[in-house]
């Protein structure tokens, strides 16, 4: 919480807006759905897609003796990028309110929530907002397009003119700082749109006025979410008299935070973090674990999260998801290669030999019926599922049946009847797991064909749904790839 006598202008500030910013086949927004791996046409869902810039002024702050946030240069100008997803007509809105941190690892814009949960959204008529969250992915868009984000800066004043970053392959760090720029104006950026989603000026970006507000990040942006949080939550309710998001999602980030400021030390090697104790929310708070995370961050030396209790509260809940990789890349949702090249940055290898390696123990089913659970949660004041928990050892390692897969957890069908053996990490932590599936006769001893291995696969669905870690989307996608990887193991012979 802040000291007493600190600066609050910029935790009360509104940015101004320009846009929205006009877009045709040359000039378009970078990751537009119309442009990505696997094109959306948005009219076809009811919805439009428009691009906006946000200005205005941000304090940058450092750590405290007691790790409170104090202002150490205030007011830096700065002019960010947001991306709005929401139904065309104001009045098919749900009222539902996503503000998504978008994941900078790669060193572009990364929309992991909404590749994840984009079908479910347009569904429930909610309202997505992405929020560039780095000077790395500012870097990017003005390689993509200089003369669309020339207007955009996270510079700090007096600055040396710095020459685009190009990304080398095998030298990339996902933490990477800008000079001359800084990432920690990113808390009150966050800050001020959810202040701007409060104000009376919020129709000119949205249209309506939500009804509920949900700040969301995964992986380092889950890292950005929980630093948020634990520095500005009661400070943002105190300056506004009333919390600006009514709700959290964390994916796959665990309990990190880093620190405020850049330049900092990074006490876990590539990764700025920072030890974090927990924090009782106001809000509800739901935090998803995949099984990889825990190999992940034990290099981290963040082992906490394995135990039981952690991340729990009355109003917090940590479900940990057996068998599910840190990350899925199978996603079209995601911007398309020519276009991550245009950025300065390196696509990934997306053969179909790549892909075919993969883990497929799909982390989605659980995102949507924990945002389902959160909007319950706020919504009719119906809490989401207890917390679960995957089985450790004493030393922190996951728990195996005998075909290798993790016991405990939210455990789905592809788990319960497995096909194979699904590792949420590779040896040395990769994010992407491993899986190595059964031969014919060895699934064959088990189910005759198709229809009784999807009908236990539906069976244990069924469970989960009933007790709230599941939704109907959800479900289906699981028999989508139990329905896979019967075909593969069939097709293989």
């Amino acid at each position: 919480m802040f000291p007493t006598d600190a600066p609050t202008s910029t935790l009360t500030s509104v940015p101004d807006l320009t846009g929205p910013l006009p877009a045709d086949q040359v000039s378009y927004p970078f990751s537009a759905a119309s442009h990505q791996v696997q094109a959306l046409d948005l009219g076809d869902f009811g919805y439009v897609e428009e691009e906006f810039f946000a200005s205005g002024a941000a304090n940058v702050y450092e750590e405290g003796t007691d790790g409170t946030p104090l202002v150490a240069e205030s007011e830096i100008p700065y002019t960010n990028r947001l991306l709005v997803r929401r139904p065309a007509n104001p009045g098919a809105a749900s009222g539902t309110v996503w503000v998504d941190i978008m994941n900078a690892s790669n060193g572009f814009d990364v929309e992991d929530h909404w590749r994840r949960a984009w079908n479910h959204w347009m569904t429930e008529g909610d309202t997505y907002i992405g929020v560039t969250s780095k000077p790395i992915q500012i870097d990017a868009l003005k390689n993509f397009d200089p003369v669309r984000y020339a207007p955009l800066t996270w510079d700090l004043p007096g600055s040396a003119e710095r020459r685009p970053l190009i990304a080398v392959e095998g030298a990339w760090d996902p933490m990477q700082e800008l000079p001359g720029t800084e990432e920690g104006l990113v808390w009150d950026i966050l800050t001020q749109v959810g202040g701007l989603l409060r104000s009376d000026r919020v129709t000119e970006l949205i249209a309506i006025k939500p009804e509920r507000i949900f700040l969301i990040g995964q992986s380092q942006s889950a890292v950005y979410l929980n630093t948020w949080i634990a520095g500005f939550h009661a400070a943002t309710s105190a300056a506004h008299g009333r919390t600006l998001f009514d709700g959290y999602l964390a994916t796959v980030g665990a309990d990190i935070r880093r620190p405020l400021r850049q330049g900092g030390n990074r006490p876990a090697g590539i990764f700025a973090t920072v030890a974090a104790d927990n924090v009782e929310l106001d809000v509800p708070h739901i935090t998803l674990t995949a099984e990889g995370d825990l190999e992940l961050f034990r290099g981290m030396k963040r082992t906490g999260l394995v135990q039981a209790g952690s991340l729990d509260g009355p109003l917090r809940r940590h479900w940990q998801v057996a068998g599910t990789p840190h990350t899925d890349l199978r996603s079209g949702q995601l911007p398309r290669p020519e276009d991550i090249r245009r950025s300065g940055r390196i696509p990934r290898v997306m053969d179909r030999d790549f892909l075919d390696q993969l883990n497929i123990i799909p982390l989605e089913p659980a995102v949507l019926a924990a945002m389902t659970a959160l909007v319950r949660w706020v919504a009719e004041g119906v809490p989401a599922a207890p917390s679960i928990y995957l089985h450790v050892t004493d030393d922190g390692r996951v728990e195996r049946d005998g075909f290798g897969n993790a016991l405990g957890g939210i455990r789905s069908g592809l788990l319960e009847y497995p096909l194979g053996s699904f590792q949420g990490a590779a040896d040395g932590g990769a994010v992407y797991g491993t899986q190595q599936l059964l031969s014919e006769d060895k699934v064959r001893e088990r189910f005759p064909d198709a229809q009784s291995y999807l009908s236990a696969v539906r069976e244990q669905n069924r469970a989960l749904q009933e007790a709230g870690y599941l939704t109907e989307l959800g479900a289906q996608r699981i028999l989508e790839v139990a329905a896979e990887l019967w075909d593969r193991i069939h097709t293989a012979g």
